[in-house]
C-alpha cells in the first residue's frame, strides 16, 4: 500500500518541486516540533512515505536528523547520529520516557559529538545531576543555545565557565555565575522560578552590559526573601538598543528598580510589569522607574500606533503596556488610592507628551471618578469610549458626573470628558435608570451597547435607551440562561 501511494504522489506537482525548494519547506514544517523530538520523528516517517524521491531525501538530507533526543529508542538515535554528519546538533534531555535508553548511554554517545552542538536543552529528572556533572567539564564552541530546567538552588559553572558564543540562555530553578564573561553576547535571556542567589542589581546590569545586542528579556519569580539588596552605584546607565521585549513579572521590588532605573529601551516594543505587594512608600519608588519608560515608549510609538488603551481595574497590581498595529494598550490591574497618589504626574504627562488620538477607558470596578481625572490630566480630552463591566459601576454618583455633569467656568460649561461618545456596559439586573438620566441630559453621545446576565423584568428601560438614541446607535444582547454556568 505504501508502495502504491508513493508511486502516485510521484507525479504530483509539489512532489515535482527542486529538491533544494522541497527541504526548506520540509524545514520550516519541521522547526515548531524541534522540542518535541518524538513528533518530530514522527513527521520524518510521514515525510519518507509520501514518495521514493522523498525517502531518499530524508535519508540523506544532515539537517533532518540534527534532533537528537534521550526520548528516542537506541537504534534511531544511533541513525540520527550519523546521518547528521557534518551537520550541527539540537541536543535534549527529555522528562519523557518513550525510550529505555540509560541516560548514561545516551550522554556517552552525543558528548562524542559535542563539537556539533548548537543547542541544549535540558529538563529535570532523577538523573540530573550525573548530566549535570558531565556537562561542567565539557567545552562546546558551537552551541549558541542553552535552555536548562532544574529543581536545585546550587549554582552550576558549566562548560568551565566558558559558553561566549552562547545567543539564547533560558534558566528556570537553575542558576550559574552570574557573570559577564558566562553570559555575554546573548540576544535572548529568560530567568524564572529562581530561588536562591538571585542575581543582584549591579549582576544583572553587568550581564546586560556585556549583552547590548539583547532582543528579549524575561524576568519571572525569583524568591524575594532571598534577595539581600545590595547596594547599586548611583547615574549607573545601561542601553539596550536592540531591546524588543522586557517581562519582568514578580520578582523582588528592588531589583525590578534597579532594572528600571538603569536600562535605556528605545525599540522596546512589548513591556511587561509586575511587582510585589509591599509598602506604599516602597511602591512609589517602583512606580517612578515605570512611568518613566511608559512616557518614553509612549512618545516612540504614538505615531505608528494611533489609538491608547487603558483599563483600570482589580486585579493584584500589575502594569502592562504592549504595543501592536494600530495600538498601544496600558493596563492598570488594582483600583486603589494608592495609585491615584503616585500615578498621576508620570502618566498624565507621558500621555499629554505622546498626544494619543483616542483614549479608551475599561472599569473593571467601581471607579473613582476625580481621581481618574486626576490620573488623566489634559489627557481626558482624549478619551472617547467608556466600558463598564462591573454590575454596579455605571450607577454610581460620580460616574454620572463624567457622564452628564459639566462645569460650568465663566458662563462656560466645561464636561469632564468632552470627546466622549461611546460607552457600554455589563450588568446583571439592568437597572440603567442613572444612565438615561445621563444620556437625557447631553447630546454627546453617539453609541451605547449593553448586555445582561439575567432576564429581569426591565425590558421599559431598555425601550427608553433605544428611543433615545435610535435603533443604529444602540444594541443589546441578552445572553441564554446557562451562558455564564
Amino acid at each position: 500500500m505504501i508502495q502504491h501511494h508513493r508511486l502516485c504522489n510521484h507525479n504530483r506537482p509539489l512532489y515535482r518541486l527542486p529538491l533544494d525548494i522541497v527541504v526548506q519547506i520540509l524545514s520550516l514544517a519541521l522547526q515548531d516540533d524541534r522540542r518535541d523530538p518524538y513528533i518530530y520523528m514522527e513527521w520524518l516517517r510521514t515525510f519518507a512515505s509520501v514518495s521514493h524521491q522523498w525517502l531518499r531525501l530524508v535519508k540523506e538530507t544532515p539537517s533532518f536528523w540534527r534532533v537528537v533526543s534521550s526520548d528516542l529508542p537506541l537504534p534511531l538515535l544511533r541513525q540520527a547520529l550519523s546521518r547528521s554528519a557534518g551537520h550541527s546538533l539540537d541536543v535534549v534531555y527529555s522528562e519523557k520516557r518513550h525510550s529505555d535508553i540509560p541516560r548514561s548511554q545516551f550522554t556517552t554517545l552525543v558528548v562524542e559529538h559535542v563539537q556539533r552542538w548548537r543547542s541544549l536543552i535540558v529538563r529535570e529528572d532523577t538523573t540530573m545531576d550525573m548530566i549535570i556533572q558531565c556537562l561542567v567539564h565539557l567545552s562546546a564552541p558551537a552551541l549558541d543555545v542553552l535552555t536548562c530546567y532544574r529543581r536545585d538552588s546550587a549554582a552550576v559553572d558549566l562548560f568551565s565557565g566558558e559558553a561566549r558564543q552562547l545567543y539564547g540562555v533560558t534558566l528556570q530553578e537553575f542558576r550559574v555565575p552570574w557573570e559577564p564573561t558566562t553570559l555575554s553576547g546573548l540576544q535572548i535571556l529568560h530567568l524564572e522560578a529562581l530561588q536562591a542567589n538571585i542575581p543582584s542589581g549591579v549582576e544583572l546590569l553587568a550581564i546586560l552590559t556585556a549583552s547590548p545586542g539583547l532582543v528579549e528579556l524575561r524576568l519571572k519569580d525569583f524568591e524575594s526573601h532571598t534577595y539581600d539588596y545590595p547596594t547599586l552605584p548611583q547615574n549607573i546607565s545601561v542601553g539596550l538598543p536592540m531591546l524588543e521585549t522586557l517581562s519582568v513579572v514578580s520578582i523582588p521590588q528592588q531589583l525590578t528598580h534597579d532594572l528600571l532605573a538603569a536600562i535605556h529601551i528605545p525599540r522596546c516594543t512589548s513591556f511587561e510589569i509586575s511587582y510585589e505587594e509591599t509598602h506604599d512608600s516602597d511602591v512609589g519608588l517602583f512606580n517612578n522607574s515605570v512611568l518613566a519608560h511608559i512616557a518614553s515608549l509612549l512618545v516612540t510609538h504614538i505615531h505608528s500606533s494611533p489609538l491608547i488603551t487603558i483599563e483600570w481595574g482589580d486585579k493584584g497590581g500589575v502594569i502592562d503596556l504592549s504595543t501592536s498595529t494600530g495600538a498601544v494598550t496600558i493596563t492598570f490591574w488594582r483600583s486603589r488610592d494608592t495609585w491615584c497618589h503616585i500615578l498621576p504626574a508620570g502618566l498624565s504627562n507621558a500621555l499629554e507628551k505622546a498626544g494619543p488620538p483616542e483614549i479608551h477607558l475599561n472599569f473593571a470596578r467601581r471607579p473613582n471618578p476625580s481621581a481618574l481625572l486626576t490620573l488623566l490630566g489634559p489627557s481626558r480630552c482624549h478619551v472617547t469610549k467608556i466600558h463598564m463591566s462591573d454590575q454596579e459601576s455605571w450607577e454610581t454618583k460620580g460616574l454620572m458626573e463624567l457622564l452628564a455633569e459639566p462645569t460650568i467656568v465663566d458662563t462656560v460649561a466645561q464636561w469632564p470628558l468632552p470627546r466622549l461618545r461611546h460607552v457600554s456596559f455589563v450588568d446583571s439586573e439592568l437597572r440603567p435608570k442613572g444612565l438615561i438620566e445621563a444620556i437625557s441630559s447631553s447630546s454627546r453621545y453617539r453609541s451605547v451597547s449593553g448586555s445582561r446576565k439575567e432576564v429581569t423584568n426591565r425590558v421599559e428601560d431598555v425601550d427608553k435607551l433605544r428611543k433615545l438614541l435610535g435603533d443604529s446607535n444602540f444594541s443589546y444582547v441578552t445572553p441564554l440562561a446557562n451562558a455564564d454556568e
